[in-house]
């Protein structure tokens, strides 16, 4: 996408993940809270733009028409995703994140929300039994609450850390999948979650 400033590439980016996960298009409002716009009138002076440069069209005057183009469509695999590739996880240290993040591609069948979804790489073992291994890619739906079971991805004070969430009263049981690792039971409130493990890729380079 070249020609384009950071901030319509985040655009387009946002409206191809939108349009792959919910098979429709977002509207001009849900596009300016997503961006924090203070009017519609942004967003549509964006969009305009992004129609006079040939990547997005609409084929009719409604708040859900607005679409890529074909060359656009066809700049993403089909069933798939770009989703922002963020940094690293590594149990007992914080997310090592990069200054700007890159995107990768990923079956859209592990996500439910592109727009708060995002990938981080594993560093360490402590989830193998589940089958996540070092240098894998987690597809991880940010949000601040889980079902018990479910591979949270969350921080305790500065320190990160991944393990299946099960709360305890007015204490949360942080369980590893790894039995050379001991589970971790901290206060409810001294634990916050970032985001719910959805799925992981594997890289064999």
């Amino acid at each position: 996408m070249k020609g384009l400033t950071k901030r319509q590439r985040q655009i387009v980016d946002y409206i191809r993940d939108y349009i792959a996960v919910h098979h429709y298009s977002p509207s001009y409002r849900e596009i300016m809270k997503y961006f924090g716009f203070t009017s519609l009138g942004s967003v549509y002076k964006h969009i305009a733009v992004l129609k006079r440069k040939g990547v997005l069209s609409s084929e009719k005057a409604s708040a859900r028409s607005v679409t890529l183009t074909q060359a656009e469509q066809n700049a993403t695999p089909p069933n798939s995703v770009e989703l922002p590739f963020l940094g690293y996880i590594a149990e007992g240290l914080p997310i090592e994140t990069f200054p700007q993040a890159s995107r990768v591609t990923v079956p859209v069948s592990l996500v439910s929300d592109a727009s708060r979804s995002y990938v981080l790489e594993v560093t360490g073992d402590s989830m193998i039994a589940d089958g996540i291994r070092d240098g894998d890619w987690i597809v991880v739906e940010g949000r601040e609450n889980a079902h018990p079971g479910e591979t949270v991805v969350g921080i305790i004070g500065t320190e990160a850390t991944m393990k299946r969430f099960f709360p305890n009263g007015t204490n949360i049981r942080l369980e590893p999948a790894n039995k050379a690792h001991q589970p971790i039971e901290v206060a409810a409130d001294d634990f916050k979650i970032q985001g719910v493990c959805r799925g992981l890729v594997r890289r064999y380079d």
